[in-house]
């Protein structure tokens, strides 16, 4: 959320415009349903009605393009704005250490 300044990260004005609504849901944008990871590279911040539009629609290339572009303008200078289905190696890591906290063998 803090990335997204609060705001709804969704489209309006044919995908290039922004929403003007406070963001109040955390949204996966490539579903979790469908198996999308929960990772912030796949996160968005979205208004109630933007997320409940979404529901478990996969993106397609045309809304990534518009969200990365959007993003450029907000994200703080140098901060990857390109979203990932899949999860880093460092990711992949980190949660199998939290795992391996979580329930030891």
């Amino acid at each position: 959320m803090s990335r997204a300044g609060h705001r709804c990260e969704g489209a309006v004005f044919l995908v290039w415009g922004r929403c003007k609504e406070a963001a109040t849901e955390a949204d996966h944008v490539y579903p979790h349903a469908r198996s999308g990871p929960t990772v912030p590279s796949n996160g968005q911040a979205l208004c109630r009605g933007h997320n409940k539009n979404k529901g478990a629609m996969r993106p397609p290339w045309w809304y990534l393009l518009s969200l990365e572009h959007r993003r450029r303008s907000y994200f703080p200078a140098g901060a990857d704005v390109r979203v990932f289905a899949t999860m880093s190696d460092s990711e992949i890591q980190a949660r199998a250490a939290a795992l391996e906290k979580k329930f030891p063998r």
